[in-house]
């Protein structure tokens, strides 16, 4: 296959086609149109599934008519008429055209070269876009990433500053208690605790206010 037709399969419109369906879809086909509905079934659903086995009779009349071909959009209509009437048909419309043959159209290429130059430009082109949108999503990636490792210092040295002015009103706190303790010639609990609490209030204020600064 030459580099030309490469490209014809890779731009291909499949809706410029028509398609002739096979045997094993036929039979698919004969099944949806003799499918009778159960009794028990809700009357709306029956008259849904007797107005699709209409459309798909008249679509069959035409495909007579075209000498059994069908274009896409009457394709998409045979997937449709199939999925209301047969409960357990669970094709894909990709599998439904895999049951067809398909016909290309043959297009008048008034210069040959200048359509393969073009069909090479729009190949590129597509190839250019592709590789702009992976690298902006990767760049997007890496500058995200380095954003949440940003992110994460900040928080980190935060609960480092916080963690520090928290031992810092502790020991202050203690440091003051046992030095009250000491300088008595008795203990007095509450007189310690008076001073230690004072001392740790001092404290904890001018621990506040750099730890704002910082944050």
């Amino acid at each position: 296959m030459s580099e030309g037709d490469k490209l014809d399969d890779k731009y291909h419109d499949p809706r410029s086609s028509t398609y002739r369906i096979s045997t094993k879809l036929r039979k698919l086909i004969s099944k949806a149109l003799e499918f009778k509905a159960a009794t028990d079934c809700p009357d709306d659903l029956k008259e849904q599934i007797t107005k699709s086995q209409s459309e798909l009779n008249d679509l069959m009349k035409l495909e007579k008519e075209s000498g059994d071909l069908l274009n896409y959009s009457q394709i998409e209509d045979l997937h449709k008429y199939l999925q209301r009437i047969l409960h357990d048909y669970d094709w894909f419309f990709y599998q439904l055209l895999q049951q067809c043959t398909e016909f290309k159209s043959e297009e008048k290429k008034e210069n040959p070269e200048l359509e393969q130059r073009l069909r090479k430009l729009k190949f590129e082109q597509s190839k250019l876009e592709y590789n702009q949108i992976s690298n902006s999503k990767y760049h997007g990636d890496q500058v995200q990433i380095s954003q949440i490792g940003s992110d994460f210092r900040d928080v980190n040295r935060n609960l480092i500053a916080v963690l520090n002015c928290f031992l810092v009103v502790v020991g202050s706190f203690a440091f003051v208690y046992k030095a009250v303790e000491y300088s008595l010639h008795e203990p007095n609990i509450p007189l310690q605790l008076l001073v230690s609490l004072i001392a740790s209030v001092i404290v904890s204020i001018a621990e506040l206010y750099f730890l704002l600064k910082i944050i």
